[in-house]
């Protein structure tokens, strides 16, 4: 997953992240449990890593993307382990976008 490495590296590419984006939100329903919880956990490392005063201010691409993965998530909540579960919490933290229903079901998935 190429989004992981740059964010495992923290090396910003707005370009890349942002054509990875697209495709995760037009590809969604053919991704596995494990790599939607990380395609929205390195957007979450990206944004916390490119604010070093921790002012996160994700765009409209990051938002649709955390957006599509939640809810394709919750649809699939079942096929979930705990790592999975825990970035995708890791994810709304650290992009300051929290969903009161991913987090409700992600605690009784839990």
């Amino acid at each position: 997953n190429v989004a992981w490495a740059f964010a495992k590296l923290l090396r910003p590419h707005p370009e890349l992240f942002a054509v990875v984006a697209h495709e995760v939100v037009r590809k969604v329903a053919t991704f596995q449990p494990q790599n939607l919880s990380i395609v929205a956990y390195s957007y979450g490392q990206m944004a916390a890593a490119g604010c070093p005063r921790g002012d996160v201010s994700p765009t409209a691409t990051t938002r649709l993307l955390l957006q599509v993965v939640l809810e394709e998530a919750e649809r699939r909540r079942g096929e979930f382990d705990g790592q999975g579960l825990s970035n995708l919490c890791q994810a709304m933290a650290k992009l300051r976008l929290p969903s009161t229903r991913a987090l409700h079901w992600i605690g009784v998935e839990a």
